[in-house]
C-alpha cells in the first residue's frame, strides 16, 4: 500500500552537493591546500564529554549520578575523496608535522615526529573547511587523528581521511564556524 500521509513543508530534503575538502595553516606559515572533494557525503561526528557526579543519596560510587557535568566536545570529521589532489594529501600526513618547515620544503611523509609532540601546544592543527553550495563549516583547530587510509591497485583510487577537530579558544568555546555559501563548482 502507498504512503497516504502527507509530508510537512517545514521539514523538506536537504541536499548540498559536492563538498571540496581544504586544509589551511596559518599558524607558523601560511598555506592552503584543497585536497579533494567528497565521494559519499561527509560524515560529522560530534562527541559530547560527560562527568557523573555521585553522591550518597543516589547510592553513592556504585549508584548512578546524581548529576552530569558537561566537559566540552569534540568533532570527528570523516573524508573519503575519490577526487584529490595527490601532492597535498601527501604534505598533509600526520606522520609529517615539522613545524619548522613549510609543507613544500618536507622531505618524506613517512619521516616520524618527535614522539611526545603536541599537537595543541606544538600548534600543528591547521583550519578545516567543508565546502559546499550550501554552505561553509570551519573548524579552526583539526589534525588527522587516525593518519591517512588510500587504496592502491584498484580501478580508481580514493583517500580516507578523518579529522579530530577542537575549540579555537578554551574561552570562546566555538567548535565550529558556519559561514556564507561558496559553491566549489564554480
Amino acid at each position: 500500500m502507498p504512503f497516504a500521509g502527507t509530508i510537512p513543508h517545514d521539514f523538506p530534503h536537504f541536499a548540498t552537493g559536492p563538498t571540496l575538502v581544504r586544509c589551511r595553516n596559518t599558524i607558523w606559515e601560511t598555506y592552503e591546500l584543497d585536497l579533494g572533494y567528497s565521494e559519499d557525503r561527509i560524515q560529522i561526528h560530534e562527541r559530547p564529554f560527560w562527568h557523573e557526579v555521585k553522591s550518597d543519596a543516589y547510592g553513592g560510587m556504585e549508584g548512578p549520578p546524581c548529576d552530569i557535568s558537561y566537559l566540552g566536545s569534540i568533532a570527528i570529521v570523516t573524508c573519503l575523496l575519490n577526487r584529490f589532489n595527490e601532492t597535498n594529501l601527501r604534505l598533509i600526513s600526520t606522520l609529517n608535522v615539522n613545524k619548522q618547515t613549510l609543507p613544500s620544503e618536507r622531505v618524506s611523509p613517512g619521516i616520524m615526529p618527535n614522539t611526545g609532540l603536541y599537537m595543541r601546544q606544538d600548534r600543528c592543527m591547521c583550519e578545516l573547511w567543508l565546502i559546499n553550495k550550501t554552505y561553509s563549516l570551519k573548524y579552526q583547530r583539526a589534525f588527522l587523528r587516525n593518519g591517512r587510509q588510500f587504496s592502491v591497485g584498484t580501478r580508481h583510487q580514493s583517500f580516507a581521511l578523518v579529522f579530530e577537530c577542537h575549540v579555537s579558544d578554551p574561552c570562546e568555546k566555538v567548535l565550529v564556524f558556519y559561514e556564507e555559501k561558496d559553491d566549489p563548482c564554480s
